[in-house]
């Protein structure tokens, strides 16, 4: 009777508990995520970005960096 009273008290696993619960959600949201990656690529994306970048204007002055070490 001992054995079982120290073994419902003992809250040793409850953090291995959380942890597992923890990568678990990690995964979830991780999977799907990797998934799509690979499936449609990265490649529409940067298209996206090259056509949003070829809008502006290379011939713009922006200036001269300011100098960090006088």
């Amino acid at each position: 009777m001992l054995i079982m009273k120290t073994f419902l008290v003992d809250e040793a696993g409850g953090i291995t508990v959380d942890y597992v619960s923890l990568i678990a959600g990690i995964l979830l949201l991780a999977i799907p995520l990797i998934y799509s990656i690979f499936s449609n690529g990265v490649s529409p994306l940067s298209l996206l970005i090259q056509d949003e970048l070829s809008q502006f204007d290379p011939e713009i002055d922006v200036g001269t960096a300011p100098q960090l070490n006088p």
